[in-house]
């Protein structure tokens, strides 16, 4: 299975991000029968906390989270995109701007055991600061 870059992310990031990402998801390690590919799905999910553990509770030990997924920055620009964040997400698109995924999938029980920080080239803001990882259940 190849993920694709949904159209709610594709018409925000712009054609150059695009094809970053597509760049990205090419390094992602195949998804098999113990894993779970999570590409741009976290910033949709109202509770993620709730999400990542209906994850957790279908994944065995030693299963894994694939993840790329858009945060927050660090510092004072990151702490501003995440109040404005929670006002963002009751626009139509629904994205959650501004969280830290990978303290979300260590606070669900995983071990997070790759992780790469990046910026994706795309005239929103927000949609800049991306992670890609792999996270182990215990």
């Amino acid at each position: 299975m190849t993920p694709v870059l949904d159209d709610h992310h594709r018409l925000r990031l712009g054609p150059t991000a695009a094809s970053a990402w597509t760049r990205r998801l090419a390094g992602l390690p195949p998804p098999d029968g113990t894993s779970v590919l999570l590409v741009g799905a976290l910033c949709h999910e109202p509770d993620l906390d709730a999400a990542l553990a209906r994850i957790r509770d279908r994944l065995p030990a030693g299963g894994r989270i694939v993840f790329l997924e858009h945060v927050g920055r660090p510092g004072l620009l990151g702490r501003v995109e995440q109040v404005w964040g929670h006002a963002a997400a009751r626009f139509p698109w629904s994205c959650h701007v501004g969280r830290d995924i990978p303290a979300a999938v260590r606070r669900a029980g995983f071990f997070v055991t790759d992780l790469e920080r990046f910026t994706m080239p795309t005239p929103v803001p927000v949609l800049r600061a991306w992670v890609r990882g792999t996270a182990v259940k215990p």
